[in-house]
């Protein structure tokens, strides 16, 4: 299959765990960096998925692949920060398929498409 596919050139992020403040609320410590994120995909002004889709994702480190984070924690950062940009929801995705890959340059190759 020809995939479409886009690319940012910021070193992927990973979901972290949730965190409790001397309150006790509950933040997200990745919050920051999914802005960042969200701001580098915004800039790529691609449309809107409204229906159901899948992605294909590929996030490139200069470290070793088996280094952490882990795949599914990046794919949980990116999805929260393509959600209203790439489409409507990540409830929305259906089909995924991610790859962590050593690369000499730190990145984020994707593709969203509407089934």
């Amino acid at each position: 299959m020809d995939r479409n596919l886009h690319t940012i050139n910021v070193c992927p992020i990973s979901q972290k765990r949730a965190r409790f403040n001397r309150c006790g609320r509950v933040y997200d410590p990745s919050r920051e960096e999914k802005k960042k994120l969200r701001e580098s995909i915004r800039k790529l002004n691609l449309p809107l998925v409204r229906g159901l889709c899948e992605v294909y994702v590929v996030f490139r480190r200069r470290r070793a692949v088996t280094a952490v984070p882990d795949l599914d924690n990046y794919v949980k950062a990116f999805l929260d920060s393509a959600n209203e940009l790439l489409f409507e929801d990540d409830r929305m995705v259906v089909r995924l398929e991610a790859y962590k890959q050593k690369d000499e340059t730190d990145g984020i190759d994707f593709e969203v498409r509407e089934i």
